[in-house]
């Protein structure tokens, strides 16, 4: 979960620095490879590539020829280093057992092998961690419905990297919700892009609301930090 969560990390941090970079292609490059990494841990982290072209299309606009090659030299890198991995081993079936595998995932949680087995112990459900998955929505909700109300507050170039962002969030969710095995993964890439988006809400809220729900933000970090 660490690895991918840094992966997820440098894939976002690639993507915005091609904007307004002269050389677009090397951020876009890092991007791409660490996106193709994380397709390896999760296949289906490839519906993250769709965004990343509507991204580089709309809000950084940065996709051209140049950009689109980086994108495909990066996943081309990947794949020969997995494919040469599996030839060493001597085991080329691997490559194709790795990716059903993973597209095997997709499936409604129905079972202990989905996020409703995050939730769910000897003695039934744990509300505290359903309470916590809650509460990441619905603050990922605050802070996109604030950033759309308030983006006029912002620099042009801070806007599109919010902008890219909110169009990865709704996403992730949906990964999180109709795929197993990976939802702690997941959350751990919710609660990445929910900070950025709260810390918009928390610069530009004004009153006794914003308050609260700084303090009710602190308290949910620290019961993120406790064993459950």
């Amino acid at each position: 979960d660490v690895a991918a969560t840094s992966l997820f990390l440098i894939y976002i941090i690639g993507l915005l620095s091609s904007y307004q970079s002269r050389s677009p292609q090397t951020g876009v490059f890092v991007a791409a490879l660490a996106l193709a990494c994380l397709t390896v841990i999760m296949p289906l982290m490839v519906c993250l590539l769709p965004v990343c072209f509507v991204a580089m299309l709309t809000a950084l606009r940065v996709l051209n020829l140049k950009t689109l090659s980086a994108v495909l030299f990066g996943f081309f890198v990947v794949g020969e280093v997995l494919l040469a991995r599996y030839l060493y081993v001597d085991d080329i079936e691997g490559v194709t057992n790795c990716f059903v595998s993973g597209m095997q995932a997709f499936c409604l949680p129905t079972d202990e092998s989905g996020i409703v087995g995050v939730f769910m112990s000897d003695n039934g459900v744990v509300w505290s961690r359903l309470v916590g998955l809650l509460t990441i929505v619905v603050y990922g909700l605050i802070g996109v419905v604030h950033f759309v109300y308030t983006s006029f507050n912002d620099k042009i170039s801070t806007r599109m990297h919010y902008i890219t962002l909110i169009l990865h969030w709704p996403v992730l969710l949906l990964l999180l919700v109709f795929t197993g095995g990976h939802a702690m993964m997941l959350l751990a890439m919710l609660v990445l892009v929910n900070s950025v988006l709260l810390g918009h809400y928390f610069v530009f809220s004004k009153g006794w609301p914003a308050n609260l729900l700084f303090w009710l933000f602190l308290l949910l970090c620290c019961c993120l930090a406790l064993p459950l």
